[in-house]
């Protein structure tokens, strides 16, 4: 449910499970379908070019109610106005970007199976009406939960993934051998319960996604 409040839009989360694979590339239905959200990027478009002035777009609100998937709505619908659509290089990898990202910076809370723990700033540079470069600023993770993970929460997406994914080789040079999540006591804290053929599948896309952006 979306309504406007002025310049504000006000929007009111379902809660529908997205789970993990949140990505620009799956947000495609919903950005043609978010008529209140694209609004808001046709309008910032137009008027950064009207006046030359930097626009903002600031996502706020609870955990769980929706930033990151409103952030990957937007920056699909900035792409389509403005950035050429999908098929350009900047979008896949922008694309790529986010998907590392959230892997390593999204974990399962009390409330959130795909929490985002990672705070964003999401630059967007338009001249002359069409998007010619990107930048994501990372500048908050919440570290202490690398190490000490509350009882009923779990660690980052990418360790489990890791667990799943890794081949021997990998795993005797990282000193994993023999080792599983249920044995690890900052991996084995919360639900345990790990679909390792998913979770391998989701590794093998992020070392994909890394591949794109030249990560070796």
């Amino acid at each position: 449910l979306q309504t406007n409040v002025g310049p504000i839009l006000l929007s009111v989360n379902p809660y529908t499970d997205v789970g993990n694979p949140l990505t620009l590339n799956s947000t495609r239905e919903a950005a043609k379908q978010s008529e209140a959200l694209l609004k808001v990027a046709q309008e910032a478009v137009r008027i950064q070019g009207n006046t030359g002035y930097p626009q903002a777009i600031i996502l706020s609100g609870a955990c769980g109610s929706g930033k990151t998937y409103a952030s990957m709505v937007l920056l699909r619908q900035l792409f389509d106005i403005a950035g050429g659509g999908p098929e350009t290089d900047a979008f896949k990898h922008l694309a790529a970007a986010f998907s590392v990202l959230r892997s390593l910076g999204s974990a399962r809370t009390a409330t959130n199976r795909d929490s985002s723990r990672l705070g964003h700033f999401i630059e967007v540079q338009v001249s002359d009406g069409a998007l010619y470069r990107t930048k994501i600023h990372c500048y908050f993770l919440d570290q202490s939960r690398v190490v000490r993970p509350q009882a009923t929460e779990k660690n980052y997406h990418v360790f489990y993934q890791m667990m799943a994914g890794l081949g021997p080789h990998e795993r005797k040079e990282l000193g994993l051998t023999g080792y599983s999540v249920r044995a690890l006591r900052y991996l084995n804290q919360g639900d345990n319960r790990v679909d390792d053929t998913v979770e391998a599948e989701r590794f093998n896309v992020w070392k994909s996604n890394l591949a794109v952006l030249g990560i070796p």
